[in-house]
């Protein structure tokens, strides 16, 4: 079974005023050190929020704001993210809540991608606020060309493991070279256990580049190890 959950929640504490972490989230040229590449707000309900990844944009109308509490807008497609600071005497519990995603495989690889990816910039915001330092050099520096999900099979098909699920390989990829094909399901990469999309995908962050990637992966009704390398990734 394919997990079919429309939202993410993640949490995060940081060392510092809920004002210091406001101002992070909500000024372009703080977010440009821990987030984005560039980034316009219109800091008002119904403004427009513009954040640049990097060739990869998220556009949205503000909904909610209450300084420096709680903001959230929302884009065309009806994704809504929200983030609200919570005062802790000094240091500010961070949540984040992204919902809206849709249903079937695309939706959910999308939801898997955005959950994991941003629980490394909320680890780089906790760095950038707390020392000054940005992480990200060391985030998305390799890829295999597959795209995959979490598979759980709880309530699914006898016989068949929990993993993550190969949607599509790229042809000419590290993946399709090293004979992955869209329907294997990975259970092991490097020896650790995969079970869900990040624990795959956190192998593949602690990997770098031109290093091997060993994936245990069931096909068929049995277990065979494929070993792909990792290439430089095109993400900034």
């Amino acid at each position: 079974m394919i997990t079919t959950s429309t939202s993410f929640c993640r949490e995060i504490r940081i060392h510092a005023p809920r004002e210091r972490v406001w101002k992070a989230l909500t000024d372009p040229e703080e977010l440009n050190r821990w987030e984005t590449q560039s980034a316009a707000i219109d800091l008002r309900i119904g403004g427009r929020i513009e954040l640049d990844y990097g060739g990869i944009k998220d556009l949205g109308t503000i909904v909610e704001l209450d300084p420096p509490a709680r903001l959230a807008y929302q884009d065309e497609a009806g994704l809504r993210t929200t983030w609200t600071l919570e005062d802790e005497g000094g240091s500010t519990l961070v949540r984040l809540e992204m919902s809206g995603f849709g249903l079937g495989d695309f939706s959910q690889l999308q939801r898997e991608g955005a959950s994991f990816s941003m629980g490394l910039l909320m680890q780089n915001l906790r760095s950038v606020v707390e020392e000054g330092r940005d992480l990200r050099p060391n985030f998305w520096r390799v890829r295999l060309g597959v795209t995959y999900v979490s598979l759980r099979t709880d309530h699914g098909d006898r016989g068949v493991p929990d993993g993550a699920l190969v949607l599509q390989v790229a042809q000419g990829s590290p993946a399709h070279e090293a004979g992955l094909r869209a329907g294997d399901i990975v259970r092991r990469a490097n020896g650790k256990p995969v079970r869900t999309y990040a624990d795959l995908a956190q192998v593949l962050h602690e990997t770098g580049p031109g290093e091997p990637v060993a994936l245990d992966v069931f096909r068929e009704g049995s277990m065979m190890r494929l070993v792909a390398v990792a290439a430089p990734s095109s993400v900034a």
